[in-house]
């Protein structure tokens, strides 16, 4: 390709996406909705699959995901092109595409109510035990049907990820009490990062062409954008999975070299970064992080501070230490390093590696904070172990997002390239959302299976009424609260694309970035129309979701990762 072309193709890009000023809040929060939206019908599709077709029990506790030859089908129909569409042809009528999903999961719950009971009976004529088909068949049936082989297969997959469960000795209680060590709160977690890393490929590509909206790509300055809140969200997830949030001392000089040792890999993938871009002459703003900076310096400086840290303060007390921080940055931005950093540095003539990556190396305060404080959230998260549990911290962490949403108007506009207050705020009110509602959804389909449980009765069974039905779904909705030694059998119904994504999410954030270049560098992405790029898009998250499978169906883990994101991977069991 000839220089003077790849010059002014440069130069056009950068036309298209200069001096962008973002949306409203509320129309980021409507994306973050409909993903979370489009996760929750996937378990609901789940569910209802698995009372046409009994299931298989789970043979490995860290499973997160029903395994069907369907998976995959699923996964792409209910999450990937939904959350494709609303980041392009449906970004206008977002608030129409978030009661479309609500009218589709009180139909898909309706669905299940109704055919429970006609399944129970169905099984009843079929041989299948009516608690098999819910929970898949007991360790008892799987020996009448298959002679112990399967039963040997699960005890050994549960010696494996449980230490003291005695394989030849476990009986159906113990496997049963086990199966809450998979907690359900590792589920959540894995369904917000796997979402947000999913997003954030999709819109990395889709940004460079037409059909996506301008008011979702990164802004100038300041001003609330879906991109913007890439790099704070990739900061939570970071925190969420973190080794802090689960230590109760102080940490050591020896586990500061570790995680140094660990980020080497970051420092490494932001230098290649940077000589890519240099060699290749690839369209990179440099007001975003800086002339030499970028994302993955970021993270990598976010980890050692993160470690560095906890060298001098105790674990519990991070929170404190992010807002004391968060407040001191606060101070020095309106004392005048805010306009320092935004164009008063351009007239300094002698420059050195500082100022040219002064809002990088100046933002990386604020994730430091957003960082710390998401620490604690998480080693709140990771006590609660029963559902009911959940649902007061799921209760709170709503009310905690709807003040922080309400004290933003008090603040100036968050600014991404700083990771000001304002920023911090506004991501942790979002990411707060996101979790809520994945608790909520989460929750609801544990009530389901217990409903289920309950209709299979005989006397039950029997009635016709879907008003009956759904008066005794309320009943196990108030009343019926699962203990913490029932199993949480809605591990099925999580999505495997997102367990997938867990499992190799280093590998699938490279490629994602790998893919994107390479298709920038051979075509002019800011010229193609709205049907071709939507296609091209299409292409390329069937591609990245496709890899991702592949991979965890033959549990094949690329070393190429971030160490904390292997924290709350899966491994899909081996069919027998």
């Amino acid at each position: 390709m000839p220089r003077h072309f790849r010059m002014d193709k440069r130069v056009a890009h950068e036309i298209f996406v200069k001096n962008l000023t973002g949306s409203r809040s509320v129309e980021v929060f409507y994306v973050i909705a409909c993903c979370a939206a489009f996760v929750f019908i996937d378990g609901l599709v789940r569910c209802l699959f698995r009372l046409q077709r009994p299931a298989r029990c789970p043979t490995d506790l860290n499973s997160t995901e029903f395994q069907t030859k369907f998976d995959f089908l699923v996964d792409l129909v209910a999450i990937t092109l939904p959350m494709l569409c609303i980041i392009t042809i449906f970004s206008a009528w977002l608030p129409y595409v978030l009661q479309a999903c609500f009218l589709i999961a009180a139909a898909l719950i309706l669905m299940i109510l109704s055919l429970a009971p006609r399944k129970n009976s169905l099984g009843g004529s079929s041989g299948v035990d009516a608690n098999d088909a819910l929970h898949g068949p007991s360790i008892e049936s799987i020996n009448r049907s298959t002679d112990g082989l399967l039963a040997q297969g699960a005890v050994k997959s549960i010696n494996r990820s449980i230490d003291g469960i005695v394989a030849q000795g476990a009986t159906r209680q113990s496997i049963n009490q086990a199966a809450t060590v998979a907690s359900i709160e590792r589920m959540i977690i894995s369904q917000y990062r796997g979402t947000i890393l999913l997003l954030t490929s999709l819109t990395i590509l889709a940004v460079d062409f037409s059909v996506f909206p301008r008011w979702m790509a990164k802004t100038e300055v300041e001003g609330y954008s879906v991109m913007d809140i890439g790099v704070g969200a990739f900061v939570i997830a970071n925190a969420l999975v973190a080794p802090q949030a689960k230590e109760n001392e102080k940490s050591t000089l020896r586990m500061l070299r570790k995680e140094i040792g660990e980020c080497l890999i970051l420092m490494v993938l932001g230098a290649g970064r940077f000589v890519s871009v240099l060699l290749t002459d690839y369209q990179a703003p440099e007001a975003e992080y800086g002339k030499h900076w970028n994302f993955f310096c970021t993270l990598a400086f976010v980890k050692i501070f993160g470690r560095l840290a906890v060298v001098f303060v105790h674990p519990r007390h991070l929170a404190v230490f992010g807002i004391g921080c968060l407040f001191l940055y606060e101070s020095a931005l309106h004392q005048g390093w805010y306009d320092f950093v935004v164009d008063g540095n351009a007239a300094i003539k002698e420059r050195h590696f500082i100022l040219d990556n002064l809002s990088g190396l100046s933002s990386c305060i604020g994730f430091s904070a957003l960082f710390f404080i998401w620490t604690y959230i998480a080693r709140e998260l990771q006590t609660k172990r029963t559902p009911l549990s959940l649902l007061q911290y799921g209760v709170m962490r709503c009310l905690y997002s709807f003040a922080l949403m309400m004290s933003l108007q008090f603040f100036p506009l968050p600014s991404r390239r700083l990771a000001n207050t304002s920023y911090v705020l506004w991501t942790t009110y979002l990411a707060m959302a996101f979790l809520s509602a994945l608790i909520f959804s989460r929750l609801l389909l544990i009530y389901l299976d217990h409903y289920v449980q309950d209709i299979r009765q005989a006397e039950v069974a029997r009635t016709k009424s879907i008003a009956k039905k759904i008066l005794l779904f309320v009943d196990t909705l108030l009343l019926r609260i699962p203990k913490d030694e029932e199993p949480l059998q809605s591990a099925a119904y999580s999505p495997g694309l997102l367990a997938a994504l867990n499992f190799n999410a280093m590998p699938f954030f490279l490629l994602a970035n790998i893919l994107t270049g390479l298709i920038n560098l051979s075509s002019d992405t800011t010229q193609a129309s709205h049907l071709s790029g939507f296609l091209i898009l299409f292409v390329y998250a069937a591609t990245l979701t496709s890899f991702s499978e592949f991979l965890f169906k033959l549990r094949v883990k690329i070393p190429l990762r971030l160490p904390s994101f292997s924290a709350l991977s899966t491994v899909r069991p081996k069919r027998d």
